[in-house]
Order: C-alpha cells, then sequence, then structure tokens
C-alpha cells in the first residue's frame, strides 16, 4: 500500500504542539441533563504559519522623463512566502480594487495615461496579503502644435506688422516647454522678402516632442503695370518699337521700394492681335540683359523691350521679382 504524506498547516493558536491536553465535552438532553466527559489528547506537532505571502509588481517598458513611459507596459506579479511557510496559493490583480482576477501571465498596459494595478496573494494556509498597487503613467503621444499666425500658405507685405499666434498642449503628461521662431505674441520679422517658414517645437514631461511649421511669404506691394502698357492686356504695339514696360512697388507701410531685383522675360502666346489700343512708344534703347532698373525720379521700375526681334502677335510679359512672385501682362504686335 502506498501512503502520501500531507503536511498540514495551521495559522491558529491556543493549543502547545507535542504537549498532552485534557480536553472536556458537555452535551446536554432534552430534559436540560447536563453530562460532561473528558479525553486527555496530545495536540500534534504540525507546522504553524502565521504570516501571509508577499507580492512584487516588477515592470518593464520604456521609461522616459519624470517617472512616465513612453511604450505598453508589462507587469510580472512575484509572490514568495515566509521561508518554512506553507506557500503561495494564488495570486490576484484588479484595476479597480473591487474586481480581482486570478494572475497567470504578465499583464500588459496599453492604455495612456495613470493606470492603478492592485495585487494581492493568499498561501496555503489561508493567510491574504494587504493588498498593494503600483500606478503607471503612460504618455506615447507628443504634445499638438497649433500655428494660427504666420498662416500656412499665406503672403505678408514687406515690413508688415506681423503678431506671432500659436499654442502648444498636452492632456497627458503636460507642455514642458514651447519655444518658437518667435515668442507667441511677439512681432515677427518681415523686413525681408521671400518664403519663410516658422516653426514651434513643444516638449511633454514624458519626454516626447515636436515640431510643427508653416510656410509662408513676405511679398512687395506691387502697385501695379504702369502706362504705356495696360494691364488689362488691350495694349497694341509697332513691331520694330521700343516699349518701356514700367511698375512700381511699396512696403506696407506705402513707402517705395528701391532694391528690388527684377527681370523680364517674354512669350508668344499666339500670332492673333488682341486689344483695342494702340499705345505710344518710347524711342529710348532698349536695356541690356533683361534686368529692370530704377528710376529714382519718379520711383519706377523701368525695362526698354525691343521689338525689331519679334513677331507680330500677342505676348506674355512675366516681371519676375526678387520675392518670388511673377506679374503677368499681355500685349500684341503689329506690323
Amino acid at each position: 500500500m502506498n501512503v502520501t504524506a500531507t503536511t498540514n498547516y495551521y495559522n491558529a493558536t491556543g493549543l502547545t504542539p507535542d504537549t498532552r491536553h485534557t480536553i472536556g465535552t458537555r452535551t446536554v438532553d432534552a430534559s436540560d441533563n447536563i453530562n460532561m466527559s473528558w479525553v486527555n489528547h496530545t495536540a500534534r506537532s504540525a507546522p504553524l504559519d502565521t504570516t501571509p505571502p508577499v507580492t512584487v509588481a516588477n515592470l518593464t517598458g520604456s521609461i522616459s522623463n519624470n517617472g512616465w513611459y513612453i511604450s505598453n507596459v508589462q507587469v510580472s506579479l512575484m509572490a514568495t512566502d515566509n521561508e518554512g511557510g506553507s506557500g503561495v496559493n494564488k495570486t490576484e490583480y484588479s484595476f479597480d480594487g473591487a474586481n480581482w482576477s486570478t494572475y497567470t501571465v504578465p499583464l500588459t498596459v496599453t492604455n495612456e495615461g495613470t493606470t492603478s494595478v492592485y495585487y494581492s496573494s493568499t498561501d496555503n494556509a489561508g493567510n491574504v496579503e494587504s493588498a498593494k498597487n503600483r500606478s503607471i503613467s503612460i504618455d506615447k503621444t507628443p504634445p499638438q502644435v497649433t500655428i494660427n499666425k504666420p498662416a500656412n500658405g499665406s503672403e505678408y507685405i514687406l515690413n508688415q506688422t506681423l503678431i506671432a499666434s500659436w499654442s502648444a498642449y498636452d492632456l497627458l503628461s503636460g507642455v514642458a516647454s514651447a519655444t518658437g521662431t518667435a515668442s507667441n505674441g511677439s512681432t515677427i520679422d518681415t523686413d525681408t522678402v521671400g518664403a519663410k517658414v516658422f516653426s514651434v517645437t513643444a516638449t511633454d514631461y514624458a519626454g516626447n516632442n515636436v515640431t510643427q511649421t508653416a510656410s509662408y511669404t513676405i511679398a512687395y506691394n506691387f502697385l501695379g503695370i504702369q502706362p504705356p502698357i495696360r494691364s488689362d492686356g488691350s495694349s497694341i504695339f509697332k513691331l520694330g518699337s521700343t516699349i518701356p514696360v514700367k511698375f512700381r512697388v511699396a512696403d506696407a507701410n506705402g513707402n517705395y521700394v528701391s532694391t528690388v531685383v527684377s527681370n523680364l522675360t517674354h512669350q508668344k502666346i499666339t500670332d492673333e492681335i488682341f486689344g483695342r489700343i494702340e499705345e505710344s512708344i518710347s524711342t529710348s534703347a532698349a536695356n541690356d540683359g533683361n534686368t529692370f532698373r530704377y528710376d529714382i525720379t519718379d520711383n519706377l521700375y523701368i525695362f526698354n523691350l525691343g521689338t525689331s526681334g519679334m513677331a507680330t502677335g500677342t505676348y506674355q510679359l512675366s516681371i519676375n521679382l526678387d520675392d518670388g512672385t511673377v506679374k503677368i501682362v499681355r500685349i500684341s504686335i503689329k506690323q
């Protein structure tokens, strides 16, 4: 016959192991007669376990600044009983401290924000560990940046007053720092023309960061094509004449700008001639190259376009400014 030895643990007190005790039993019958009987009993020597187990939570993930994780977090629970104790019977966990589940495999916390994990273990003697908890803070998302001004894709005028307007916020760990090309509410530099990029970089307390940009342009205030060319494309000139192409530019304050670098190109678009009015022509010589010159007396940019090498028809003239813009006008040339 095979006999399996089983060790029973107790967490009660009152009997001294291996000591002979006299135990009395009292019975009462229906007539209220009391009968006492006494037996001698030797308390069996058995292990005594009154100490609950201890559970440790180990967290695995990418921890960054200020105790925040920037990844999912794996929670592993490890329980041990005291030396010579009855051993761990089970480990339980909860996310609200009220509804408990038996722990079998590591848990993975994926939700951003702060999650509390409660845990407790019970040994084979029935001792229950007081519940513990660990708070896990996760922020995997960088801050959000909004740039209101300069608005992406917008055009502003040279020397225009332009106030930076932007914001940065983070709903999880919060914004630790945010810096822009110009501080929020301060003046943006508009004293040079061309394509510009405004940027804002924000970092949250978990260490996530983001850079948001807005592309915009600073341009001249183009005051239009000047006579003898009409801006509506109705001007007709004689073949072989010299046509003065003129324009003015200013800044946002109405001051004429004399430092523009500009040139003229032309392209024939049809053999037909469109227009109603034959304009007067200039007798001055054509410019060398295709760059406009500045006339400080009249605050005009002038290019004398010679037409002797051109054919009759309608042409598109393109005035290319160094602010990146192109101003277009049509003229017709007839025999």
